[in-house]
C-alpha cells in the first residue's frame, strides 16, 4: 500500500509495478493462511493504487510521443 500510494504521489510507474507484484503475493498468501496472515484491504488499496500510476504514466507516455511526433512534423 506504502509503495503504491508513493509511486502515485513522485516515484513513478517502477515503484507501482512492484506495488501491484507485492499486492498480488500478499493476496496469494492470504489466500493459502488467511488466520495467519491479514491486511487484505493494504493489498488491495496497493494494487490498485499501482494500476492507477501504471495507466497514469503510460497515457503521459503516449501524450509526450504525439507531441514529439507533432513537433517534429512541424
Amino acid at each position: 500500500m506504502i509503495v503504491g500510494i508513493a509511486s502515485i504521489c513522485c516515484l513513478g510507474p517502477i515503484p507501482a509495478i512492484v506495488a501491484i507484484i507485492l499486492g498480488g503475493v500478499a493476496l496469494s498468501q492470504m489466500k493459502k493462511d488467511p488466520e495467519r496472515v491479514g491486511g487484505r484491504q493494504a493489498a488491495l488499496t496497493g494494487i490498485i493504487t499501482g494500476g492507477l500510476t501504471v495507466i497514469l504514466y503510460g497515457g503521459l507516455m503516449i501524450i509526450y510521443i504525439i507531441a514529439i511526433i507533432y513537433g517534429l512534423n512541424s
